[in-house]
């Protein structure tokens, strides 16, 4: 693109470098993007001395760079056509790595519920209450443990309805604490609401 306009070439670059971006931006990235903004910088560079051969570096810069806000050394044709830099995406946090040995299968129900939306063990009703709930007990608001008894209950007491809503996991303990205490007082333990 030698011969082209400078408005042509940053419309043509800037989809490639936004998709090879957002491509990567899952992995630990940073440190590339800025290299490859180098990279398009010289070439860029490269592209100016092309197209005017007898012309000086400040006056090329002066024609082709400009500041724009805070960010010096901006490859643009106006304030709103800018070279997009790889550095301007946002690099999603990478996955979190399994603890030590752990495996679906060693019994750690509660781990895995958390990490995997659909655990091989844990499925339906019990899983999906454990990733509302974050792990907790909507009771004490602990975080329910490997070995613990869990419970599920329905938060009005009528058992056919299994609207998610209206479903809670609790302890065994304080599922049985909760049902000894009377209706009236179950609304104001732990910030459980009901209607």
């Amino acid at each position: 693109m030698r011969g082209a306009p400078q408005e042509k070439l940053i419309k043509d670059l800037n989809p490639v470098i936004r998709g090879w971006a957002n491509y990567y931006r899952t992995v630990v990235s940073s440190r590339v993007y800025h290299e490859c903004d180098n990279i398009v910088y010289y070439q860029l560079v490269q592209w100016t001395k092309w197209r005017h051969p007898d012309k000086s570096g400040a006056w090329r810069s002066r024609k082709y760079w400009r500041q724009i806000g805070n960010q010096k050394w901006v490859f643009a044709a106006s304030e709103t056509m800018t070279i997009r830099k790889h550095g301007m995406t946002h690099i999603l946090s990478p996955y979190a790595k399994v603890r030590g040995k752990a495996s679906p299968y060693d019994g750690n129900l509660l781990y895995w519920s958390q990490r995997l939306k659909n655990h091989p063990l844990l499925r339906g009703k019990l899983a999906k209450l454990l990733q509302k709930q974050q792990g907790k007990c909507r009771w004490c608001e602990l975080t329910f443990r490997e070995g613990d008894v869990m419970e599920i209950d329905h938060s009005d007491g009528n058992h056919a309805n299994d609207d998610p809503s209206n479903l809670f996991a609790f302890h065994r303990h304080c599922h049985d604490e909760r049902q000894a205490k009377p209706r009236e007082e179950w609304k104001y333990a732990a910030g459980i609401n009901h209607k």
